[in-house]
């Protein structure tokens, strides 16, 4: 199981850019990530 988790730790990870398009309250639209990221999910948004 040990060596199961060290193979999925070392995967490269996705990485899809976007461009903030509004932001209202808590909620932030993304547009250019189209199909990466559904309602609910989570993404990082960096400066």
């Amino acid at each position: 199981m040990r060596a199961l988790l060290k193979e999925i730790e070392a995967m490269p990870t996705l990485t899809r850019f976007g461009r903030v398009a509004r932001i209202e309250g808590l909620a932030v639209e993304v547009t250019g990530a189209q199909g990466a990221v559904s309602l609910g999910g989570q993404c990082r948004i960096s400066l």
